[in-house]
């Protein structure tokens, strides 16, 4: 049984790499998960920053897992906000209160950064879960440096999948990653087939 779990660096535990790029394949198989071992080498703390959640055993003597992923992004045009992306738990390890204990960790290690807003976005079907713990919805044009990187954004109400929007700067040297992508226009963003933008108030 794991004693506990923590976000980390994937920077700092790369020989667990292999294993966040088989989480995110499995989430979103569209997905271009194969850049992550190369994307890690360029990106810095606190945000732009792909993190993994480490299952740690009891037992020093067994290794530590990887159990979900997630990547924070800077928020451009609001002050001590950043944004998560791909957030998501090992299949094999859901409905068993990891996902809930992640996001829990992700609120607590963002606040410890120094961050105010938490945002991330989500299936109009799911935020009212979101609400339940605290979370907004946010109408106002939120801007971020290099989201979608991986190509985890996924269809809304059947449209189509998005590589980037109004708002979003593509990743320096990665905007190769975006090319041949449906770029969603301002009213796309107002649309049906458009995710839900939410925000957590960060107290200290």
């Amino acid at each position: 049984m794991a004693l506990s779990y923590s976000w980390k660096p994937l920077h700092s535990i790369r020989y667990l790499i292999p294993s966040c790029v088989s989480i995110l394949r499995a989430e979103y198989p569209k997905c271009k998960a194969d850049l992550l071992p190369e994307l890690v080498k360029h990106e810095l703390n606190p945000a732009p920053c792909s993190y993994g959640l480490v299952e740690h055993p009891n037992d020093k003597r067994d290794k530590e897992t990887l159990v979900g992923h997630v990547r924070f992004l800077p928020v451009t045009n609001r002050q001590g906000a950043v944004y998560a992306e791909s957030l998501c738990i090992d299949v094999e390890k859901r409905r068993k209160g990891i996902g809930e204990l992640g996001m829990l960790r992700v609120e607590y290690l963002t606040r410890e950064q120094g961050y105010k807003e938490l945002f991330l976005s989500t299936y109009p079907h799911c935020k009212d879960v979101l609400i339940k713990r605290s979370w907004s919805i946010f109408k106002k044009p939120l801007h971020t440096l290099g989201a979608n990187l991986l190509h985890t954004n996924t269809s809304v109400n059947g449209g189509p999948i998005f590589v980037s929007w109004p708002g979003n700067t593509l990743y320096p040297g990665w905007e190769w990653v975006y090319e041949g992508g449906v770029m969603a226009t301002e009213a796309d963003l107002a649309g049906e087939f458009s995710g839900i933008v939410l925000v957590k108030y960060l107290k200290r």
